[in-house]
C-alpha cells in the first residue's frame, strides 16, 4: 500500500482557510528589500548621466538650427532691399549727412542695418524694434521681443555694455546684443548678429575692404565722406564671402569680435553673400575670404 505524503503548505492552507498570515511560505507577496532598491537607483543614475550628454547635444543642435534659420531670413531682407535699391548693399550702419565746422561731427543717427531691415519691413519677422523709444528705453530688457530673427537662440539676454567689448571670440562678452535707433523716427532694433563690415575703412585698411560700410565711409575726418555703396552683385566669390555671423556689432577687423557661440563654443553660424548659412570653427576666422577680392 502506498503512502501519501501531504503537499508541502497543505496544513497551513487547512488551518488557515487557504490564506497565509505572515511566515515565509511561498504566499508571501515579493517586496525590494533596500539593497535591491539603492542598485535600481544606482542603475538609473548611469543611464541619465549616459543620456545627458546627448540631450545636451541635441539641444545644441536646436539652437544651431534655428541661428541658421535666422540668417537664411536675414539673407532674404537684405536681397529684398537691394531688389529695392539698385542692387545695392543696406548700409550697416548710418549717419544722416555730415555737418563739418572745423572737425568731423555726426548728426543725429539713422540707425543700422538691422533697423533699416526690420523698419521698412524687409525682415520677415520684425518684432524686435520697437517704436517711439527714448534713451533709457533703448537699453531696458522688456523693451524687445526677444522671439525674432535677430536674436541668437545662443546668444547672451545679459547686459554687459558697462563691461567693455570683448576681447576674444570666446568672450562672453561677444554674445551680448547691441541696439541702435533711428532718431528721426525713434524705431531701434536690438540684434545678437554682426556684420562684416566697418567704419571709415579708406583710413583703417584700405587694400582690405569689408562689404558693409559705416554710411558715409570714406574719409570724413578731412572733409573727404564717401556717400557710395556696394552692390550685391560686385562681389566675387559668394558663396564663400561673409556677411552676417555670431558677433558683436560690426567685425571692425577686429576678430574678437567674432564670437564662439555654437559646438560647445568653437564654431560660428555665418551667412554668405550668396545667401547661403553654415557653421564654420571659430579660430579658423577670418581667413582670406573674409575681405573683397
Amino acid at each position: 500500500m502506498r503512502r501519501i505524503f501531504p503537499l508541502p503548505g497543505r496544513q497551513e492552507r487547512e488551518s488557515t482557510g487557504g490564506r497565509h498570515h505572515g511566515g515565509t511560505g511561498r504566499g508571501r507577496r515579493a517586496a525590494f528589500t533596500l539593497v535591491e532598491l539603492l542598485v535600481v537607483i544606482g542603475i538609473i543614475s548611469v543611464l541619465v548621466a549616459m543620456l545627458m550628454p546627448a540631450l545636451g547635444m541635441v539641444r545644441e543642435a536646436a539652437k544651431t538650427t534655428k541661428c541658421l534659420s535666422n540668417l537664411h531670413q536675414i539673407a532674404m531682407g537684405i536681397q529684398m532691399y537691394a531688389g529695392d535699391h539698385h542692387d545695392c548693399l543696406v548700409p550697416g550702419d548710418y549717419w544722416s549727412p555730415l555737418e563739418v565746422r572745423g572737425s568731423w561731427k555726426a548728426t543725429p543717427s539713422c540707425g543700422s542695418w538691422a533697423v533699416i531691415l526690420a523698419e521698412y519691413h524687409y525682415l520677415p519677422n520684425p518684432t524686435g524694434i520697437s517704436h517711439s523709444i527714448t534713451d533709457p528705453e533703448l537699453w531696458t530688457d522688456d523693451t524687445f521681443d526677444r522671439d525674432n530673427v535677430l536674436r541668437c537662440p545662443s546668444g547672451s539676454d545679459d547686459d554687459m555694455s558697462a563691461l567693455g567689448w570683448p576681447t576674444t571670440q570666446t568672450d562672453a562678452r561677444g554674445a551680448q546684443w547691441t541696439t541702435r535707433r533711428d532718431d528721426f523716427s525713434l524705431v531701434g532694433a536690438r540684434t545678437w548678429y554682426a556684420v562684416n563690415g566697418a567704419y571709415f575703412q579708406d583710413t583703417q585698411a584700405s587694400n582690405r575692404k569689408l562689404p558693409f560700410q559705416w554710411f558715409p565711409d570714406g574719409d570724413p575726418y578731412n572733409n573727404n565722406p564717401d556717400y557710395s555703396t556696394h552692390r550685391l552683385s560686385q562681389f566675387k566669390n559668394s558663396s564663400r564671402l561673409p556677411m552676417v555671423f555670431d558677433g558683436f556689432w560690426m567685425f571692425q577687423y577686429n576678430t574678437a569680435f567674432i564670437n564662439a557661440r555654437h559646438n560647445r563654443g568653437k564654431a560660428t553660424n555665418v551667412l554668405m553673400a550668396d545667401g547661403h548659412a553654415e557653421a564654420r570653427p571659430t579660430d579658423t576666422l577670418p581667413d582670406a575670404d573674409w575681405y573683397l577680392k
